[in-house]
This record gives structure tokens, C-alpha cells and sequence, in this order.
């Protein structure tokens, strides 16, 4: 299977949590390819327009993984960008994951969590996991992989 990882990460951290989600699943032979949404306007925010650079073509996958920040509580304005401007996922089975610094998933997580299911859904995809890594959880790379592990089974 052909999975696609579609993230946006400000400071690397989401980043990370991605390339130990493709470490999983490629040792459970899935083929997968990692992007990373870009923006032409370095630090872009919500507050001004959001340029973006790369924008990968979700069509090319069998399933996908979007990963993305907490941004002022919320769901990062870039992959907000991103996914409006998204064409239809037909029906394709896709897993989120946010990554968020603050302790608790009420603190924006899951919030950011039901942005992101919405958006998905909107655009006719449907989401068969969904999880929060939180600061303390990215510590410990070994629950990152145990709950990636879980979850692989839905692809």
C-alpha cells in the first residue's frame, strides 16, 4: 500500500513524530512517501495571507496521514491553506495526528483534532484515527511508536 504523509511542521517537532510514523510503517512493508506543505512567506501566520509553496496531490496515495501543530490553540492556519484548497480525497481512508506543547488535548489538541477531521471530511475522506502527541509524549519516542503501531492496522 502507497501511503501518503501530508504534514506541516513550524519548528520540526511534527516532523519527527513523522519520520518515526514512516519508520513504522515502512518495517510493516507499506511503501510511504513524506511531504511537507511549504510556504513562500517564511513565517507565515493566520493573520496574513498564507502563500503556499508545495502543495502535494493527495490522488497519488492509496491512504494518507496528515500531521500538523497547534497554532494559537487551533489548528495551524498553513495546513488550514492547504486543505481548502485541497481536491476531493474520494473516499480515501486517512489518519491525524497534532502535536501540540502544551500538557492536555482540551488545550487546543483536540480542538485542532476536530478542524482537521472536518476539513478531511469535507473534502470526502474519511478519517479512521485520530491522536494528540503532546510535548511530554514526544520525549518518549517509544509510546509514539506503540501508538503508531496501533493505528497502522487501519491501513
Amino acid at each position: 500500500m502507497h501511503i501518503g504523509m501530508i504534514i506541516q511542521s513550524y519548528s520540526g517537532n511534527t516532523l519527527d513524530v513523522a519520520n518515526l510514523y514512516k519508520q513504522v510503517l515502512e518495517k510493516n512493508n507499506h511503501h510511504v512517501t513524506l511531504e511537507v506543505i511549504t510556504t513562500k512567506n517564511k513565517n507565515a501566520q493566520g493573520n496574513e495571507p498564507i502563500e503556499l509553496n508545495h502543495t502535494p496531490d493527495p490522488s497519488l496515495y492509496d491512504c494518507l496521514i496528515f500531521g500538523a501543530p497547534v497554532k494559537g490553540l487551533s489548528l495551524s492556519p498553513i495546513m488550514i491553506a492547504y486543505l481548502t484548497k485541497m481536491p476531493s480525497l474520494k473516499k480515501k481512508k486517512a489518519g491525524i495526528f497534532i502535536t501540540e506543547y502544551l500538557p492536555f488535548a482540551w488545550m487546543g489538541g483536540a480542538k485542532s483534532l476536530d478542524q482537521l477531521s472536518q476539513l478531511i471530511e469535507e473534502h470526502q475522506g474519511t478519517v479512521v484515527y485520530k491522536h494528540v502527541i503532546n510535548l511530554e509524549t514526544r520525549r518518549q519516542p517509544e509510546k509514539i511508536i506503540e501508538l503508531i503501531a496501533r493505528c497502522t492496522d487501519d491501513f
